[in-house]
């Protein structure tokens, strides 16, 4: 047994490492916003307020406007480049010329009932209501409609308040004509949004949010014998693999964008790709989780095969410390050298590791081959050192192959029950059932921290393989991944490069030139891991030789490319951004059975409640102001934007007043220093409202900090700033949010816990649907067309990020009853049965052409589906948890 230990490259210099550091903070600012979609918006808020801003004051001034009608078009164009900054979004053309015409309609909508009531204060309230109820009610009309809603609410409040007659409204309207079509012309030419850049961003964005998951397993092991530490590490980590599985949805959902791929080839290769990538981080993350928690402690030896072989020996504190280097290193996208401590750590740990690319015919996970041989299911399958590559190939049967493979996925069954058992009440009878039906158990025990080293080289190969400049031919890159082995909890640990050339950043100069030479990459490898050929000394012609193994194949043994299917993405996006909540609770009726509206659609049940919160926010509210009372109006008519649940209705409103509060004090001394100051005014103004797009999908309550400055900046312009005023805003907006939050809970509510208890049936129901068509694939092993299982994957990973949606009000102390740490608890536990289930769907394509292990696995694979529709999924379970 070896000594582990972990060798990097380090850049000479300061300036290599100061590279280092920014291209780190780079990586974690692409990581916190893929895409980099909210600076888009947040730039694009900017340019189309400033130009709008500029373009109307041009235009009032060409009319011979009094200065009370320039700031009144100013006004009215920065609200509409505001909403099309929001609204006029995605890459065709067409839409947002159908979109945009009807922004000044919209308006008018609001603008004329305005003018017609205004001065009758009875009337004008009345009103008030009326509109403020079609605002809502017309969302059910699509998400223009949502726009098109509060822009008529926006016009209904700006000439009942103003005073506008009749008279000024084709002025009103001239000055609403001149802002949609400056706004619409930002969003065709300057700011249009390319697919095709937006999805190579989002890539990156992939890139670095990997990273940030390796960085979260290099925390996690530090904080190894420290319970709190490591409660708090492993959180992280389950987040930032949250977000990963979200990024490569939003992908998903780019990938049906015109102009984003070359076709529905590219669209399914990148689509697998990425999931490839992915359940090689689920692999890392998970033996990090193992390490952390069960292995690597000082003196602690690790549990391994027979004879210790698999196991870390007594140097379980020294491979601890070389796995955080090796994780660190992937995060600092230094690959070669994470790779080299990785195959040291193998090496140490007596464990073949399995290359990249050393042929199509050897088993292409080590974890399959482990798993066979701890449970003893098989003899030990041999890898010979780096040799001759034909003769290793031949010295691996097919047969063996596929029960290495079969071991393997009967162990991701029972690890996939065993995941559910600890979610729901029932999930023991399932896990009974199951073993009652399937295939019998194997206990595939693995030392953790070969598991973490063979998931590091992984990561390694995907991001390595992209340096050489000729990609690998379909049929070969995916007849080499057929031959990767697959686990409950696992991914083949080496990818072809195909699909590793977009999924992974490329790697440095240095390893680029170490692929030029093969023979002395070759010597290299083989001084620090029994490997096979390291990807090093692989070049562009290995890839396209067909080993004797191969060529001995059926043909029916290899598996036809998915690729040629059309492309179907699992998710569309709406404004470019996944679903909300209301993907979910859109279908759900209201508590209260005795009230006929409980069964009526979300946008009709929330205009009740808005019409219902406008009035007593009005009534409350001229309590405090007769003048200003519309703050409380619109406080408690926002509450109900964008939300779906009366959770989400809470806490928005708590939201608006925090954001309110903290930006009264900000907003007074901006107000003090750019008193008298117009022009500078406008750059606050406008730099305000762009911070605010920049954080709303982060903090509502900071998009409201914002908003705050800005209005605060408005009233300096008008003369009319104090700190009395800002304070009655304050007082006014908390009994508007206050009036929110009652009727949303009481009137036609929503139920969170309604919500999550369809989440769960939905994400439990794509667990079955992807277990069956596995299964369904896997009785089909043989046939020349092939079921890619992908698309069912990213179905089942929006499910899961949808019930992460719905619950994360109860992960808050705000709802009373609730036992949050249960919540994360059982969250956590989600995603574990989808990283599973995830795992599972990949073991087909490892099976084609083997109709008697797949035969026998698809079996089990119904047998685990229907105990879960049978045992596990039932009605009102989560709300016996939550208790």
């Amino acid at each position: 047994m070896g000594t582990v230990t972990a060798t990097a490259t380090v850049t000479s210099g300061g300036g290599g490492i100061r590279a280092g550091a920014l291209r780190e903070l780079w990586d974690r600012v692409v990581a916190s916003d893929p895409g980099l979609v909210r600076a888009r918006m947040a730039v694009s808020a900017a340019v189309a307020m400033s130009v709008t801003l500029g373009i109307e004051f041009g235009y009032a001034k060409a009319q011979h406007d009094a200065a009370r009608a320039i700031l009144v078009a100013m006004m009215l164009g920065g609200m509409v480049a505001i909403m099309g900054a929001m609204a006029l979004t995605g890459t065709a053309s067409w839409p947002k010329v159908r979109t945009a015409v009807f922004f000044p309609v919209a308006f008018g909508a609001g603008m004329l009932p305005g003018a017609l009531v205004a001065g009758r204060t009875d009337a004008m309230l009345s009103m008030f209501v009326v509109v403020m109820f079609a605002a809502v009610w017309v969302r059910r009309f699509g998400p223009a409609f949502f726009f098109y809603g509060f822009m008529m609410f926006m016009g209904y409040f700006f000439a009942a308040f103003l005073g506008a007659k009749v008279s000024t409204l084709p002025t009103l309207m001239a000055d609403l004509a001149v802002g949609t079509g400056v706004s619409l012309l930002l969003a065709l030419t300057v700011l249009r949004q390319h697919s095709g850049r937006t999805l190579t961003r989002l890539r990156g964005a992939f890139a670095a949010r990997a990273g940030a998951v390796a960085r979260a397993c290099a925390d996690l092991l530090e904080a190894r014998g420290d319970a709190r530490r490591t409660l708090r590490a492993a959180r992280r980590l389950h987040s930032r693999g949250l977000r990963l599985a979200e990024t490569a949805l939003v992908i998903e959902g780019w990938l049906a964008e015109p102009g984003s791929t070359v076709g529905d080839d590219e669209a399914n290769a990148l689509r697998r790709r990425l999931l490839d990538a992915q359940l090689a981080l689920d692999e890392l993350a998970h033996a990090a989780d193992a390490l952390a928690r069960h292995g690597g402690q000082p003196g602690q030896p690790g549990q391994g095969g027979r004879g210790g072989r698999g196991g870390q020996g007594g140097q379980g504190g020294q491979g601890a410390e070389a796995a955080i280097r090796a994780a660190e290193l992937i995060a600092r996208r230094e690959y070669a050298a994470a790779r080299s401590a990785a195959l040291a750590i193998l090496e140490a740990c007596d464990v073949p590791a399995v290359g990249a690319h050393d042929g199509f015919e050897r088993p292409r996970h080590a974890r399959a081959v482990e798993a066979a041989e701890v449970a003893e299911v098989l003899p030990r399958p041999r890898h010979a050192r780096v040799t001759d590559t034909a003769t290793d190939l031949d010295g691996i049967s097919e047969t063996r192959d596929a029960r290495a493979i079969e071991a393997a996925a009967i162990h991701g069954a029972y690890e996939l029950v065993d995941a559910v058992a600890l979610t729901l009440p029932a999930g023991a009878d399932a896990a009974a059932a199951f073993e009652a039906t399937a295939i019998g158990p194997t206990d595939a025990l693995r030392a953790p921290l070969p598991r973490f080293a063979s998931a590091a080289v992984a990561l390694a190969d995907l991001a390595l393989a992209r340096l050489d400049g000729h990609p690998v031919p379909a049929s070969a890159a995916r007849e080499s991944t057929s031959q990767h082995a697959a686990s409950g909890a696992s991914r083949p640990l080496a990818t072809s490069q195909r699909f590793a050339s977009t999924a992974m950043p490329a790697a440095s100069s240095q390893y680029a030139a170490s692929a030029a030479m093969p023979a002395a990459a070759s010597q290299r490898a083989a001084s620090v891991a029994r490997s096979s050929a390291a990807p090093q000394a692989t070049s562009h012609a290995a890839f396209q030789a067909t080993s004797p193994a191969a060529s001995q194949r059926p043909a029916s043994a290899k598996r036809p490319p998915a690729a040629s299917q059309p492309f179907a993405p699992a998710v569309v996006l709406i404004q470019g951004r996944l679903p909300g909540s209301v993907a979910v609770a859109g279908a759900l009726p209201a508590r209260g059975r005795w009230n006929p509206l409980s069964r009526a659609s979300l946008p009709t049940r929330q205009a009740v409640q808005v019409a219902l919160a406008g009035a007593l926010a009005i009534v409350l509210g001229r309590h405090l102001s007769e003048t200003r009372y519309y703050w409380a109006v619109i406080a408690a008519f926002v509450a109900f934007g964008g939300t779906a649940t009366r959770s989400e209705t809470s806490h928005k409103a708590l939201a608006r007043v925090l954001g309110t509060s903290v930006g009264i004090a900000v907003g007074l001394g901006l107000g003090e220093l750019t008193s008298g100051h117009t022009l500078l005014s406008v750059v606050v103004i406008v730099a305000s409202m762009s911070c605010g797009f920049y954080v709303v999908n982060l903090t509502y309550a900071g998009m409201i900090f914002f908003v705050t400055i800005m209005v605060a900046q408005l009233y300096g312009v008008l003369h009319e700033l104090s700190s009395s005023l800002l304070e009655l805003r304050l007082k006014e907006t908390a009994l508007g949010a206050l009036v929110g939050i009652i009727v949303g809970l009481v009137v036609l509510p929503t139920s969170t816990r309604d919500t999550l208890d369809a989440a769960e049936r939905a994400f439990f129901d794509s667990v079955i649907e992807l277990l069956r068509a596995s299964a369904a694939v896997l009785d089909d092993a043989d046939e020349p067309a092939y079921q890619d299982l992908s698309g069912h994957v990213r179905a089942m990973e929006e499910r899961m990020r949808q019930l992460a949606l719905v619950a994360r009000p109860m992960t808050r102390p705000l709802i009373s009853g609730t036992d949050t740490a249960r919540v994360r608890e059982r969250l956590a536990g989600y995603a574990s049965i989808a990283r599973r289930a995830r795992a599972l769907a990949d073991v087909p394509l490892r099976l084609v052409g083997d109709r008697t292990s797949g035969a026998g696995l698809a079996g089990t694979y119904r047998a685990l589906a229907a105990s879960i529709e049978g045992r596990v999924v039932v009605p009102g379970a989560s709300d016996s948890v939550l208790r």
